[in-house]
């Protein structure tokens, strides 16, 4: 992402990037904070448009603040923990592209609207959805361990296994006197054992995961490049990531499209074809595997869009200028 009107101050340096049009900040937070894809770390102002998140940029704690501008403009302001010196332009470099990448920003819009556009059900998600532009999880490793930790258990022992986990392997640090536990890294997690993490209240078997995913990312950093796997075919990431332990079908795909994120992914479950399946099948028993990503792959190489529009479509979520 080009940067411009860079400013520095003795702690902070910020500066201004531009979403390609047409662009909402505030529509995309409130998207962020209703589709599942925040975390504990995300402290989103919805109605004042403005994001703030301590989080890692080249392996150091930094606070990153997005906040709206006029129209499509967003500022990026990146602070170092107290006691430190200003971050370096290389560091908001980082924090734009992954502002780019949670939030979608520079996608051509009109390049999707025709991508999905053409048939009786993608001119229905563009009518109802364009021009949505939905946000994303944090990154991949964290839509992990997302993934992970919440799976089959109440949102309040989810919290609490997330916080444990920060407060024992992730690395601390202070803004403005208040403590911040930054999501561990795979490489934290190396040091954790089963035992410990079932100490901890993680069932045996997500104690299992959490021992096991890791150490497969740390000894194939070319297949686990989060990076460039956003640039290789769909459906060979999801493939790759469903070899994970601990990581199925639905994880694979939901971790390949909103965590990378990858722009052409479409997730094959229940609430996806029975919302696909009128108009392109006689009944929903139709669809087998094979069949259903033929189908959407009409929508390349913006199925994922494709994809988001489906579940916005089907929880009610219309976002559209007609709307």
């Amino acid at each position: 992402m080009e940067i411009t009107h860079i400013e520095k101050t003795d702690k902070t340096i910020s500066g201004i990037i531009t979403a390609t049009p047409p662009f909402d900040f505030a529509q995309s937070l409130s998207f962020l904070e209703n589709s599942g894809a925040n975390d504990r770390l995300d402290m989103v102002n919805a109605d004042e448009a403005n994001l703030v998140r301590p989080m890692l940029l080249a392996d150091h704690p930094h606070r990153v603040t997005l906040s709206a501008e006029d129209g499509t403009d967003i500022r990026v302001t990146v602070r170092t923990p107290d006691g430190e010196d200003a971050p370096a332009e290389d560091i908001l470099q980082h924090a734009a592209e992954w502002a780019n990448h949670r939030f979608w920003l520079d996608v051509d819009m009109n390049a999707v609207k025709d991508a999905i556009g053409g048939d009786d059900y993608g001119d229905m998600l563009v009518d109802t959805q364009f021009p949505s532009r939905p946000a994303n999880y944090p990154s991949a490793w964290e839509a992990l361990l997302i993934s992970v930790v919440h799976a089959q258990i109440y949102p309040g022992l989810a919290q609490k296994l997330d916080d444990t986990l920060a407060e024992v392997y992730g690395r601390q640090a202070t803004f403005e006197g208040e403590k911040a536990y930054l999501t561990p890294r795979p490489f934290d997690l190396l040091r954790a054992f089963e035992d410990e993490l079932r100490g901890m209240k993680f069932s045996r078997q997500k104690a299992d995961y959490l021992t096991t995913f890791p150490q497969t990312i740390m000894d194939n950093p070319k297949d686990y490049n989060f990076i460039a796997m956003r640039d290789e075919e769909g459906e060979e990431v999801v493939k790759r990531l469903k070899d994970l332990r601990g990581v199925g079908a639905w994880t694979s795909q939901n971790v390949a499209m909103r965590g990378l994120p990858h722009k052409d992914v479409f997730i094959d479950e229940k609430t996806t074809r029975k919302a696909i399946a009128p108009f392109y099948y006689r009944n929903e028993d139709e669809i087998t595997k094979g069949n259903f990503q033929k189908t959407v792959a009409r929508f390349a190489p913006y199925r994922s869009f494709a994809c988001y529009y489906t579940y916005m479509h089907h929880f009610g979520m219309s976002d559209s200028e007609d709307s």
